[in-house]
């Protein structure tokens, strides 16, 4: 790379579209929204995503719950708390 150009100058390019699906496919928001909620798929997710911070606030939902309610179908609080509390396979 010459001195007088930046990284960004080398980086490729890419569409307004295809940098959302780029994000959204990192979140697991391209999905199949009717995945169902198991233990072991949400297992799964949040292992993908890497963490879901566990939110102590209840507004509409707690943090969290509204993270795997929107990528896995049938999904309930109660299997979290499963998997964080029973079976401490998660953190």
């Amino acid at each position: 790379m010459h001195p007088s150009s930046s990284v960004a100058d080398s980086l490729p390019l890419i569409s307004a579209p295809a940098a959302r699906r780029l994000f959204l496919g990192a979140q697991g928001l391209l999905d199949d929204p009717g995945r169902r909620a198991t233990a072991a798929s949400l297992q799964k997710l949040i292992e993908a995503l890497g963490f879901v911070q566990v939110d102590t606030i209840n507004v509409v939902a707690r943090a969290h719950d509204l993270t795997l309610f929107s990528r896995l179908d049938g999904y309930r609080p109660e299997q979290l708390r499963k998997l964080l509390e029973d079976k401490r396979s998660l953190f």
